[in-house]
């Protein structure tokens, strides 16, 4: 099986992206051995988990073509005195990034290419309502930049690349890459499970064709459940971030409120409620017997009309609160009492 997050970061020991890369023929090469008894593999890039020899190196291959691709147009973000990541879309320099990164409109920062140059730029719209920002590059250049690709086609199984600076900037050591799957696609999120540690959050996701296909939002507890804002919302908003404009409000508030309850989940949109990815160790979600794949269907009486909607639920409750879940786990319905606690 192919290790799900085969690329993992590190934070030095390599001092070039391009080793990072070359890195993978020990890991594909191990890992073959568990699959050579297969038959042999299609054109396309299998999705199958169980892989042979000569598929794996056409995958490592295709991973090294992508990086030499994309990867100059891969920058790390310095605003306020914090570092996040971001991706170049166009030749005029528009950069894609999160919107807990660039913050609001208006915003002077610094990108940072791999090559060291470092130009000016100003943080145009946010949605916070999906975490999207823009940036825009101020200074006159022709800049290397990446297709947006889209999102709406994704499944789960499809091979993804991941870039960014994680820990900030390196001159030395380039934007770090790693190799992982599409977990979970819906109209707000992409999941996958290419590792990603702080610093990531902005920087892009690829698909094996050196299109971006998502930019990364929210980290998981295992830094291989991810969270990434899905392209093709960027090009929904995209006069309204172009403009300038602030929309929505930060979900991820409840994350910042000391006595805001907590729950202990990861969830995704989902047409009967909010899907659950993850559920936290040892949390009242955990307690209560919630598992990953669940639809929370209710929450406290109230109907549950996806990811933001029970963030706002949850939002409402106080530590120490018992509510009444309801879920759909298959074809059966559940009713679960869960504790919330105060978020750790």
């Amino acid at each position: 099986m192919v290790h799900r997050g085969l690329l993992k970061c590190r934070l030095g020991g390599w001092s070039r992206w391009s080793a990072v890369v070359g890195a993978t023929a020990l890991v594909l090469a191990a890992t073959a051995a568990l699959c050579a008894d297969h038959t042999d593999t299609p054109d396309a890039p299998a999705q199958a988990d169980a892989l042979d020899l000569d598929e794996l190196r056409r995958i490592e291959a295709r991973v090294e073509q992508v990086v030499q691709q994309v990867q100059p147009a891969a920058v790390a973000i310095m605003v306020g005195g914090a570092y996040g990541s971001g991706v170049v879309v166009s030749a005029d320099g528009y950069v894609l990034t999160v919107a807990h990164i660039a913050g609001r409109p208006g915003r002077q920062c610094t990108i940072l290419f791999s090559d060291g140059r470092a130009v000016e730029a100003e943080t145009l719209g946010v949605h916070h309502g999906v975490d999207a920002g823009l940036i825009k590059i101020t200074e006159a250049g022709d800049w290397p930049h990446a297709a947006m690709g889209d999102s709406g086609g994704l499944k789960p199984g499809d091979w993804c690349v991941a870039l960014g600076h994680p820990g900030g900037f390196d001159a030395q050591r380039g934007a770090p890459v790693r190799l992982g799957r599409v977990i979970v696609v819906t109209r707000r999120i992409v999941g996958s499970d290419a590792t990603l540690v702080g610093g990531d959050s902005g920087g892009p996701l690829f698909d094996l064709d050196g299109n971006v296909i998502g930019i990364h939002s929210r980290i998981g507890g295992p830094i291989t459940a991810n969270v990434h804002v899905p392209v093709n919302l960027f090009r929904v908003n995209w006069d309204r971030l172009v403009a300038g404009e602030m929309v929505g409000t930060w979900p991820r508030r409840v994350f910042f409120k000391q006595r805001a309850a907590f729950l202990g989940i990861v969830g995704a949109d989902h047409d009967r409620g909010c899907q659950v990815i993850r559920v936290v160790p040892d949390s009242p979600a955990a307690k209560g017997g919630l598992q990953a794949g669940d639809v929370i269907s209710t929450f406290g009486g109230s109907v549950v009309d996806g990811m933001d909607d029970m963030v706002q639920l949850v939002w409402n409750m106080k530590p120490g609160d018992a509510v009444e879940v309801g879920v759909l786990r298959g074809d059966e319905t559940f009713t679960f009492q869960v504790e919330l606690s105060r978020r750790p």
